[in-house]
């Protein structure tokens, strides 16, 4: 289990205002899209941020936007080549595919 980073005074802003923004972005068939930068301007100025502190603000949920959905694309790739992987030695057991290095060079 990873172990979370302690939490400064204030990190809940941040994260409760991720969590509530995340929910605004759309989706392109699987693909996970950003959340709209306009949505997390407007999110600032409804609590009255300072020009820097609101900068700093978009900076932190869009980075975390990134991460996240970096981390959602990494996951799915991962299982692609567990499920890939399950298959070739399902249909290797099952004598329909040839071990891999041994296919016809035509």
């Amino acid at each position: 289990m990873k172990k979370r980073p302690a939490e400064v005074r204030g990190d809940w802003f941040y994260l409760k205002a991720y969590r509530r923004l995340s929910t605004t972005r759309g989706f392109l068939g699987n693909q996970m899209l950003p959340i709209p930068w306009h949505r997390v301007d407007d999110y600032g100025r409804r609590y009255r941020l300072g020009p820097m502190v609101h900068e700093f603000f978009v900076d932190v949920v869009m980075l975390l936007d990134q991460s996240h959905r970096q981390s959602v694309e990494d996951q799915g790739q991962e299982l692609q080549k567990r499920r890939a992987k399950e298959e070739r030695r399902a249909q290797q057991a099952t004598g329909m595919a040839q071990p891999e290095g041994e296919g016809r060079s035509w």
